[in-house]
Parts: C-alpha cells; sequence; structure tokens
C-alpha cells in the first residue's frame, strides 16, 4: 500500500530562474507539481529526497529557451494492491453501500460485498449487523476493508471493496 519508490520527472525553468537559490526553487516547484497527484498507478504522498543527479544537466529548449532538466527523487507513494486489506475512514454512507478511504484513495463498498446479516437504516444513515446491533457502519468509523477492484483514472484512483471475507469489518468506533 505505502512505498518508498523513485520517480523521474521533466522540469522546465525560465532563464531567470537560473541563479543562486536554483536547487531550493527546483525542490520547490517539484514538490508543489508533484505532491498529492497520481503518477502512473500511484499516488504521490510525499517527496522524502531530490537526488543530486540533475545538477548541471540541463537542456535548452530551442523553441522557448526554457531549460529543461529531469529530476529524479524518491517519494513516499500509495500503490493499491489488489486483495490487499487496508484500514479506511467511512466518509459517506448510503442505501447502496458506503464510500471511505485511505488517505487520497477512495474506496466504495457495495451492499452486495457487506455479508447477508448487515442492513441499510435509512434513520440513521448506517448499515447495522442483525446478529450483533453493536456492530455499525456509518461516517466517521474505521473499517477494514479487502480491495477487490481498481480502476486507474488520469487524475485519481479508485477501488471496490468488500467487508463479507474474514477479518474485515467494524474496527473503529470514531474518527472523527
Amino acid at each position: 500500500m505505502f512505498y518508498v519508490a523513485t520517480i523521474s520527472k521533466e522540469m522546465s525553468l525560465v532563464a531567470k530562474d537560473l541563479g543562486r537559490s536554483l536547487e531550493t526553487m527546483v525542490k520547490a516547484r517539484l514538490v508543489e507539481s508533484v505532491e498529492g497527484s497520481v503518477s502512473g498507478k500511484e499516488y504521490v504522498i510525499a517527496v522524502l529526497e531530490v537526488k543530486e543527479s540533475w545538477k548541471g544537466a540541463g537542456l535548452v529548449d530551442d523553441f522557448t529557451g526554457d531549460i529543461k532538466y529531469v529530476v529524479a527523487f524518491e517519494a513516499l507513494v500509495l500503490r493499491p494492491v489488489l486483495y490487499e486489506v487496508v484500514d479506511a475512514v467511512v466518509h459517506y454512507v448510503t442505501q447502496m453501500g458506503f464510500y471511505c478511504t485511505v488517505g487520497p484513495l477512495q474506496i466504495f463498498v457495495s451492499r452486495n460485498f457487506l455479508g447477508e446479516s448487515i442492513d441499510y437504516h435509512m434513520d440513521k444513515m448506517s448499515f447495522i449487523s442483525r446478529d450483533d446491533a453493536t456492530m455499525e457502519i456509518k461516517k466517521g468509523y474505521g473499517v477494514r476493508v479487502r480491495i477487490i477492484g481498481i480502476r486507474y483514472e488520469a487524475q485519481k484512483i479508485t477501488c471496490v471493496g468488500s467487508i463479507g471475507a474474514e477479518f474485515t469489518g467494524l474496527v473503529n468506533r470514531g474518527f472523527t
């Protein structure tokens, strides 16, 4: 789920940005442009370290005059893995299921994947177990979910989850 990955990104700087603060500017722009974004099949959570290999290796673009650098960096990334079990926080409950999140990753758990003994209660906006009335899933509660489907889009990653298997279900009664 969370990994440290080495990623490369091409960055362009205008000539006026060259100077003593070049290294600081490159790092600041890198952090601004990649943190919280999707890079391939993962979310970039935080830039941990910028590699030194980019220094002095800029190429001038013949048409714009910009200087282009390929900057390699290590980042903490969130990469969902199929069938992985994760702890998430419930954010929204509907009669069709509920949405929960792990950092920036949104997971939808359909009522079909909740198990047979769990019913939706419209008055409480929650799912409650018929077998154990204390087992209630509602906004702000922590759940353990198995990822059973992943969809990659240009700017976000969404998943489908299940709590109908062993070792999944309600974990905590409120993170809010």
